[in-house]
């Protein structure tokens, strides 16, 4: 999602409420920068965390939190997108909603102990239960 695409929307850190969760559950994470990212939980934005308002996005990823310093966030639709800070590796991460289509297309095939689901909401849940597990 570049910077001068005009589909795109980068949020203007300075006016945003400083707390966000996303509206959806479960995000499919897709990084050309990261192979360790592919699935999101519950994923939370903290806006202006420091002088340089930059953002931290946290989530679960199925067995342990994740948390990253964003510098530059972008939203299209039910899109999430954000640039990585350098200091922390740099990269680009894009969250796409939870469907049982891209479960099966781009995700069964890397889980150890991956189902198989009838519907979404079976898949959804499924993913929200290893919450349980995880304290």
């Amino acid at each position: 999602m570049p910077k001068n695409n005009t589909d795109k929307q980068s949020v203007n850190l300075k006016n945003d409420e400083l707390r966000e969760r996303l509206p959806e559950s479960v995000y499919y994470i897709e990084s050309p920068n990261d192979g360790t990212v592919l699935i999101a939980i519950n994923v939370r934005v903290l806006y202006n965390v420091d002088e340089e308002n930059r953002a931290i996005v946290s989530w679960f990823d199925t067995v342990r939190g994740r948390s990253m310093l964003a510098v530059d966030i972008y939203k299209n639709g039910s899109k999430f997108a954000f640039e990585r800070d350098e200091s922390e590796g740099g990269g680009f991460y894009i969250f796409t909603p939870m469907s049982l289509e891209i479960y099966n297309k781009k995700i069964k095939e890397h889980l150890v102990a991956a189902g198989s689901f009838e519907n979404n909401d079976d898949l959804i849940n499924s993913f929200l239960d290893t919450l349980k597990y995880s304290m």
